[in-house]
C-alpha cells in the first residue's frame, strides 16, 4: 500500500510537471504571437515597396492605387489615389517635408512624354509635377538637404531644386551592348561596355553628393554641380545603394557575397567575404528595401552606432562585421532573412520568412521573436521614434523596441 502510495504521488507530481511545462509553452508560444507589436493598420493588397519617413514621423505606405499617410500612432491621416500606381510607382521621404513620388510606366504610356515626378505634401496634395524629358521612366529618386535627384532609364542623372526646377542633367552611361535574342536572359560584362554602364542604384548625402552604382561594377560620386568627384571598383555588381556608417563609412555588400567598406574619399578600407557567396542572385523571392527601392533580392547591410556592419546572406546567416573588417560573430536565423535593420540602441531586427521578427543584442544575443508577423515582403525600418516598421502583404506593422 506504501509503495503504492509512492507510486502514485510521484505520478501526480509528473503530471502536474507536465501540465505546467505545457501551460508555460502554450503561454509562451501565444506571447511570440503578437510579442511587441505596438500597433497595426490593414490598408489591402500592398505595393511592392517598403513605407518611408518623413523627419516628423510620418510614414507612407502604398496599397492597391493608393498612398497611405500614417501617424507615428497608427492613426491613417490622408490618402492619395493614382490610377496604375499598382503597376509601378516608387515613392520617397523627402527633404522640406514633401513626398516625392514617381510613376514608373509614366513615360512608356501612350503619350507620356517622359518620365514624371509628383511632389506630395503631408496633407496628400500636389504641390507641383514635373515631366523630366530625358528619359521614359524613373529608376530612383534620392534627395539632399535642398535638391532632388532622379535616375531615368539608367542613363541620366537629373538634379532639381525643391520646387522642381531643374538645377542640372549629366548621361552618365550609354545603352547596354547589343546581345543577339539567345542572349537576351544574360547580364552582360563590364568589358562588354565600350563606354559608362548603366546605374545599378542612386542614393545622395545630406550635404548634395550623389552616390551610384553601375553594371560595370563601380561605385561614382558627383558633387552637387554634377562633376564627378572619385570612383571605386567593386568586386561584383551591386543593387543598392551604399550604407553610411557613423563616421562616414561607405558599405556595400554586392551579388558575389563581398562586403566592401571604402573612406568617404572613395579609398578601400576592408573588405570581407561571407560563407553564402557567389550565391545572392539565387534568393527564391525578391524583397523591398526602404526609400522606394526595387531589388532584385533582400541582401544589404545595415550600420550600427559603433560602425558594427550587419547583413544577411543566402545561406540564412546573420553576421556582423566590425568597422576593422574583422568578424565579431554569426548566427543561423533558421529561414530566408531579409536585410536587417538597427535601432538607435543597437539592437538589430531581421525579419525571415517562417520566421516572423527576431530581435538580436549586439553581442547576437536572441531578445525577444514575434512569430504571428507572416508574408512579410519588404525590409524592416525603424521610425522616428524608435519603433520598427515591417509591411506583409496587407498590413504594415509596428514593434516596440
Amino acid at each position: 500500500m506504501r509503495w503504492g502510495l509512492i507510486l502514485l504521488g510521484v505520478t501526480v507530481a509528473v503530471i502536474a510537471a507536465y501540465l505546467a511545462f505545457l501551460a508555460w509553452f502554450i503561454v509562451r508560444l501565444s506571447h511570440e504571437q503578437r510579442a511587441h507589436i505596438a500597433w497595426e493598420v490593414q490598408l489591402g493588397p500592398m505595393r511592392d515597396l517598403a513605407p518611408d519617413i518623413l523627419p516628423d514621423g510620418t510614414i507612407c505606405s502604398g496599397a492597391g492605387e493608393q498612398l497611405n499617410w500614417i501617424s507615428p500612432a497608427g492613426k491613417l491621416l490622408a490618402s492619395y489615389s493614382m490610377p496604375g500606381l499598382g503597376q509601378g510607382v516608387a515613392w520617397y521621404a523627402g527633404a522640406g517635408g514633401l513626398w516625392f513620388v514617381a510613376p514608373q510606366l509614366a513615360g512608356t504610356q501612350a503619350g507620356g512624354g517622359g518620365a514624371k515626378l509628383l511632389a506630395l505634401s503631408e496633407r496628400a496634395e500636389v504641390v507641383w509635377e514635373t515631366t523630366l524629358k530625358q528619359g521614359a521612366y524613373t529608376n530612383w529618386v534620392c534627395f539632399s538637404d535642398d535638391r532632388v535627384y532622379c535616375s531615368l532609364d539608367t542613363n541620366y542623372i537629373v538634379a532639381l531644386d525643391l520646387q522642381g526646377n531643374e538645377l542640372w542633367s549629366k548621361q552618365v552611361a550609354l545603352p547596354p551592348p547589343v546581345q543577339q535574342p539567345s542572349q537576351q536572359q544574360v547580364p552582360p560584362q563590364p568589358s562588354q561596355y565600350p563606354g559608362p554602364a548603366p546605374i545599378n542604384a542612386m542614393g545622395a548625402s545630406p550635404a548634395g553628393e550623389v552616390y551610384y552604382t553601375n553594371d560595370k561594377h563601380e561605385l561614382i560620386v558627383l558633387g552637387r554641380d554634377g562633376q564627378q568627384r572619385w570612383s571605386a571598383a567593386l568586386p561584383a555588381m551591386n543593387q543598392h545603394r551604399p550604407t553610411q556608417a557613423p563616421d562616414g563609412t561607405l558599405l556595400l555588400l554586392d551579388d558575389g557575397g563581398t562586403l566592401t567598406a571604402l573612406s568617404a574619399d572613395g579609398k578601400l578600407k576592408w573588405r570581407y567575404s561571407s560563407s553564402g557567396a557567389g550565391g545572392f542572385s539565387g534568393s527564391s523571392r525578391p524583397y523591398y528595401a526602404p526609400y522606394g527601392s526595387m531589388l532584385g533580392n533582400g541582401f544589404y547591410p545595415a550600420a550600427g552606432p559603433d560602425g558594427t556592419a550587419y547583413f544577411c546572406d543566402v545561406s540564412n546567416r546573420l553576421y556582423a562585421v566590425a568597422a576593422n573588417g574583422q568578424l565579431k560573430w554569426q548566427l543561423d536565423i533558421g529561414g530566408e532573412c531579409i536585410a536587417p535593420a538597427v535601432g538607435k540602441d543597437g539592437t538589430i531586427y531581421v525579419a525571415a520568412a517562417g520566421r516572423g521578427v527576431i530581435a538580436y543584442s549586439p553581442l547576437g544575443k536572441r531578445l525577444w521573436r514575434c512569430r504571428g508577423v507572416q508574408d512579410i515582403h519588404s525590409a524592416p525600418i525603424i521610425g522616428t521614434d524608435g519603433r520598427l516598421l515591417v509591411e506583409t502583404s496587407d498590413t504594415l506593422y509596428a514593434f516596440d523596441p
